[in-house]
C-alpha cells in the first residue's frame, strides 16, 4: 500500500483569548471544519505533528495545553468560529459522520531532533494519551495510531477536522495567523 504525507495550513487567533474547549484554529474562509484532502477514499493515519512556525515569537504557545483534532465525513453542522466554544451537541457529532480524534499539545519534541531551530513541533498521539509517562521517566511514549481510519463519503476524498484547544494553562500567544501547520502520514 502507498504512503502519503499531508500537510495543511490552518488559521489561528493572534488575540490570545483562547479558553478550555474553544476552537483552535479555522481554514483562510473562517470555517471551523476545515477540509483536508485525503489521497484515496479511506487512509490510516500512522502518525502525525502539529508545528507551529516561528513568526517572531520564541514563546512555546501550547507548552502545557492540550488539543484535539476531531474527524469528521460530513460539515453539516458547524462548531463555533475562531476562539468560540466547540458548542456541538451529540446529534450533531452524530450528523457530521464523527470518524475519530487524535491529541497533541503538552510538550514539544526537541528541536536538536530536527537540526533546525525556531519552529515548535508537537507530536500526535492517540486521543487521551498526551503527557502519558513511560515507566519512571519524563519521556513521552507516541502510542501507535494505526487504528484511527479516515473514510471519505464526499467528492475529491475529502474529510473535515476541527482543533480544540482544552487543560490551557495560559492561552496560546501567536503571533501570526498563518503560523500552524499539521503534517499527516497516511497510508492508502
Amino acid at each position: 500500500m502507498p504512503f502519503h504525507t499531508i500537510i495543511k495550513e490552518v488559521v489561528v487567533d493572534t488575540n490570545a483569548n483562547y479558553a478550555n474547549d474553544d476552537v483552535l484554529f479555522v481554514d483562510s474562509n473562517g470555517n471551523a471544519l476545515v477540509e483536508l484532502q485525503l489521497p484515496a477514499k479511506d487512509c490510516i493515519i500512522h502518525g502525525g505533528k502539529a508545528m507551529v512556525m516561528n513568526r517572531g515569537n520564541i514563546a512555546n504557545q501550547l507548552s502545557s495545553d492540550e488539543c484535539a483534532l476531531h474527524f469528521f465525513q460530513n460539515n453539516t453542522h458547524a462548531p463555533g468560529g475562531l476562539s468560540q466554544a466547540f458548542g456541538l451537541t451529540a446529534a450533531q457529532i452524530e450528523a457530521n459522520g464523527y470518524l475519530g480524534s487524535v491529541q497533541f499539545g503538552s510538550s514539544s519534541i526537541s528541536q536538536t531532533n530536527y537540526g533546525f531551530t525556531g519552529d515548535l513541533i508537537y507530536k500526535m498521539t492517540k486521543i487521551g494519551n498526551v503527557g502519558a509517562k513511560v515507566g519512571d521517566t519524563d519521556e513521552v511514549e507516541t502510542p501507535y495510531m494505526s487504528h484511527l481510519v479516515l473514510t471519505s463519503s464526499n467528492i475529491g476524498h475529502t474529510v473535515f477536522m476541527v482543533g480544540v484547544i482544552d487543560g490551557i494553562s495560559t492561552s496560546p500567544d501567536f503571533v501570526t495567523g498563518d503560523e500552524m501547520r499539521f503534517i499527516f502520514h497516511v497510508e492508502y
